[in-house]
């Protein structure tokens, strides 16, 4: 970083990199297709890195101040060899490998590229009586790169197999000319799966910040302008060539009012006009394997932007130690928002849609709290709590789930059993009603050891949109507790050493179906454990 007179400029470099290693060995056994039972030996790695350069600078030309900042990002995500060998043991006495079953050995490799390039330009004059006027430029680009090479690993012998994940690639297994017998590769081309994208965004923006007594306004609106390209094939054979999938223009105002009512106390209103585009992932023809849950996603390159109406009020009171209550408000109006729906002939399989008209609004509450009112020893503990309530609710007659028009309410009704009565709209996909995080933590007087203890937990929300006959899945609420501290030692505490547990309670993360009358089967149970850290961190 470099300083002079009234201007500054700023160079970074970041890079991260980590790896994931994961192997599973389980039985598992299809109850919605095949019935089979099957013995799974599944070896994952995953590697992800991302470099980062960052330049900016700071101007100031009289009244009138300049920020920049350009940033150039490269990230790959890159899975080198995921291997997984299901054997049939329906039939333990003649277990096998019959692709029917869904048995088989498969091995993959996976390599996702993208580079961002971001410029932002922002501009403030400050104008009247503490006014102050905002506006700007600003460029977003993004290029992706996927690929994927899958092979099968076949054998003459189908059946009478034994059930060991090493048994096909010994030598002595190895296919031969001679023989004409054995394990031998075959390659496994799925030309959806490998695709381009890019997405453009360009943006302008004007606002201004008022101070009118003890009211404080500000107003303005943003415009977008915004493109994606695909470079693909989809499941039916048509070849995209970097063909525009979004072309979007759009005027996004806002307004926040802060009036206060004395000096710690406020009360805010805002309205604001938001949007959320498609990630590449889903608003693309690729379907995407997870060898751990089994799972397949597929991606939709019909998805459109959702358009989401904000509306917001807050009251607000700040005091000594850090103390704060806040109470508020919200009602928010969605078109179009995107929900995960599964197939009604693959239930392992699903995909992004575009909802139709849909409503969330609710009530948050914030507290943070020093206990040093309750006695003097306690000063140095704090609690804190974040309580949010909501109602979600989609019309389902605004649903559209196929090409001839067919709505999910529609949809619904045809596959209604006897004696069930259907409603014309249900919970937004991924709306809990309920969240709750609370804390309570220890900060000693030098700030060298700080202790922490964390609760989190959210209501039943929907997950899956199910389809047909199939019901929907809904994510039970998980009660995460967890405990860190951490003590810096050494010159100049350079030195800090950290300890955590997470997930003390042990709990599981369950997804059910449910159906008419509240029947629930489980879609699926992951049940993590505890996980115990200890990291040492030196600080140059």
């Amino acid at each position: 970083a470099i300083k002079f007179d009234k201007h500054s400029l700023s160079a970074t470099l970041f890079r991260t990199q980590n790896g994931v290693s994961e192997s599973s060995e389980r039985i598992s056994r299809d109850f919605d297709q095949t019935q089979a039972t099957l013995y799974d030996n599944i070896l994952t790695y995953s590697q992800r890195s991302v470099t980062n350069g960052l330049l900016a600078g700071t101007h100031q030309f009289g009244n009138l101040r300049m920020d920049w900042k350009n940033s150039f990002t490269v990230a790959r995500t890159y899975d080198p060899d995921f291997r997984q060998t299901a054997i049939d043991i329906s039939n333990p006495e003649i277990a096998t490998i019959n692709p029917g079953s869904g048995a088989g050995i498969r091995r993959f490799w996976r390599d996702l590229n993208e580079i961002n390039e971001n410029l932002k330009l922002d501009f403030s004059l400050p104008y009247g009586s503490g006014h102050k006027l905002q506006f700007g430029l600003a460029g977003l680009y993004k290029d992706r790169k996927f690929e994927v090479f899958n092979y099968r690993i076949n054998a003459t012998n189908r059946s009478g197999v034994p059930v060991d994940a090493d048994y096909f690639l010994r030598d002595e297994n190895i296919w031969t000319a001679e023989e004409r017998q054995g394990t031998y590769l075959s390659g496994n081309e799925e030309p959806t799966n490998n695709y381009e994208a890019n997405s453009t965004v360009f943006a302008g923006y004007l606002m201004t910040e008022m101070m009118l007594g003890k009211l404080k306004a500000i107003y303005g609106a943003r415009l977008e302008k915004a493109g994606m390209s695909y470079t693909g094939i989809n499941a039916r054979g048509r070849r995209f060539d970097n063909e525009q999938t979004l072309d979007e223009l759009n005027v996004l105002p806002s307004v926040n009012l802060v009036y206060a009512l004395t000096e710690s106390m406020n009360i805010r209103g805002s309205f604001g006009q938001t949007l959320a585009r498609p990630s590449f992932k889903e608003k693309s023809a690729a379907q995407i394997y997870d060898p751990i849950t089994k799972r397949f996603f597929n991606g939709n390159l019909d998805l459109k932007q959702t358009f989401i109406y904000n509306y917001d009020v807050r009251w607000e009171n700040f005091s000594k130690n850090g103390d704060m209550i806040s109470l508020s408000g919200f009602y928010k109006q969605f078109d179009g928002h995107i929900e995960m729906v599964t197939y009604d002939v693959a239930t392992d399989n699903v995909k992004p849609r575009n909802a139709g008209e849909s409503t969330v609004y609710g009530v948050e509450l914030e507290l943070r709290k020093n206990l040093e009112f309750i006695s003097p020893t306690f000063s140095r503990l704090s609690v804190g709590t974040n309580i949010t309530l909501a109602n979600s609710k989609v019309d389902l007659r605004s649903v559209t789930i196929n090409e001839s028009g067919l709505t999910e309410f529609e949809s619904r009704q045809n596959n209604a059993r006897e004696g069930e009565i259907i409603e014309d709209s249900r919970r937004m996909g991924g709306q809990s009603p309920y969240l709750v995080n609370a804390y309570l933590n220890f900060a000693a007087a030098e700030g060298s050891l700080n202790a922490n203890l964390s609760y989190n937990v959210q209501g039943e929300s929907l997950f899956i949109i199910g389809v047909g006959a199939v019901p929907d899945v809904y994510t039970q609420p998980f009660h995460s507790l967890n405990f860190n501290v951490y003590r810096d030692f050494g010159m100049n505490n350079r030195h800090r050493l950290t300890a955590g547990v997470s997930n003390m309670l042990k709990a599981e993360r369950t997804d059910l179906y449910k159906g008419y009358g509240d029947s629930k089967e489980v879609y699926s149970v992951f049940r993590p454990g505890r996980t115990f850290s200890l990291t040492y961190g030196y600080t140059l």
